[in-house]
């Protein structure tokens, strides 16, 4: 079998490759947002790479629970939901955290309960700290919580009040947001789930919206490219505004770029965007960011007991640790992550997602 073959049409009637695509782009904007701290790589990937993540999973998770709703009670829907949920989210999570403690981050060592429970985000709320090699966790608690409470948002909401709810919750966005600053005075708040959950409803609108709109594909494309500007406009113009708006247009942003690619009927577009290098990539996503901070720490590490191994000279020590931004070190971290992410989806997620597919939903 080839290394990138094309994904089996048997897998799912409704599987679409080219939104395992999309993936690649919102994790390799959190990677370069990590890896390259300072210019204008830092600055274009921002924040945009998570709230991609969240507006998808919006999308989907609304989407699996509508499609399951009123075939069956509460629990006979949401029973096979978390359990799939965890068998495709916790299994590789706990192992990347097995690789977190084995290299002695201080914050998984000292507090390791908080991020077994999904509670990193209020760890790092409450320590007002990232930690090394550990910031990225908080998303992923925020996407675990929001697992546990969607369920019973969608389930226990009529079909017909469903969209009213879910555009307040995007309206209430920014003010959540304000609040959430003004109450605690540090920006560590917008770890926490209620400063993201309109960008979880803004996924969730949007399969609605597709359902029962026939807006083609460059439509959205235009709302996506306005968005674009404004988003461009809100980082120049920075300030208080940004922290409070600026999600609220990234998702919108996301959300309307991922409606074009649902929605277009362009052949040379599909081909493209379901290229096999690029599922490929997309389905590895979830390695590719759990591993991606961890990565420089070892490097750093490593050159660092080798600049000490050269001797104490500070001109040669810096020289060692320089090499730590390169380019032929930022290839090397590429490479690596991608092996430690095809390592965890042929031996932990891909397994143990085939495992969950053996917990139907009910038909309706």
């Amino acid at each position: 079998m080839p290394l990138f073959s094309p994904p089996s049409a048997s897998r799912s009637a409704t599987y679409r490759p080219e939104l395992d695509a999309f993936r690649v782009v919102p994790v390799l904007l959190v990677i370069a947002q990590h890896w390259v701290p300072v210019g204008w790589v830092r600055v274009a990937s921002s924040s945009v790479g998570v709230t991609t993540f969240f507006v998808l999973s919006g999308y989907f998770v609304t989407n699996i629970l509508q499609r399951a709703q009123g075939a069956g009670t509460f629990w006979q829907v949401a029973k096979p939901f978390y359990i799939r949920r965890s068998l495709r989210i916790l299994p590789a999570f706990f192992l990347a955290l097995a690789v977190s403690w084995a290299l002695d981050l201080s914050f998984v060592r000292e507090s390791w309960a908080w991020f077994v429970l999904q509670g990193s985000n209020f760890l790092f709320f409450r320590k007002q700290a990232w930690g090394e090699g550990a910031g990225h966790f908080w998303s992923l608690a925020v996407e675990e919580q929001f697992y546990l409470l969607w369920p019973a948002v969608v389930l226990f909401t009529p079909a017909r009040r469903l969209p009213v709810l879910l555009v307040a919750l995007v309206l209430l966005g920014p003010v959540w947001r304000w609040l959430l600053l003004h109450l605690t005075g540090t920006s560590f708040s917008l770890t926490l789930l209620p400063a993201h959950l309109d960008l979880f409803a803004a996924g969730g609108l949007l399969g609605l919206i597709i359902k029962q709109s026939q807006w083609p594909a460059r439509y959205w494309s235009w709302s996506a490219a306005a968005l674009l500007v404004a988003c461009a406009v809100l980082k120049v113009v920075d300030g208080l505004g940004e922290a409070i708006f600026g999600p609220s247009l990234l998702a919108l942003l996301a959300a309307a770029a991922l409606a074009a690619v649902i929605t277009t009927t362009s052949d040379s577009v599909r081909r493209g965007l379901s290229h096999p290098v690029l599922v490929w990539l997309g389905q590895r996503s979830y390695g590719l960011y759990l591993y991606h901070l961890c990565l420089p720490v070892v490097l750093h590490r490593v050159l660092h007991r080798l600049a000490l191994w050269q001797g104490a000279n500070p001109a040669k020590y810096t020289h060692i640790m320089q090499w730590e931004q390169s380019p032929l070190a930022l290839l090397l971290l590429l490479a690596a992550l991608v092996v430690m992410a095809a390592a965890s989806w042929s031996l932990v997620e891909q397994p143990l997602r085939n495992l969950g597919r053996r917990f139907a939903y009910p038909k309706s």
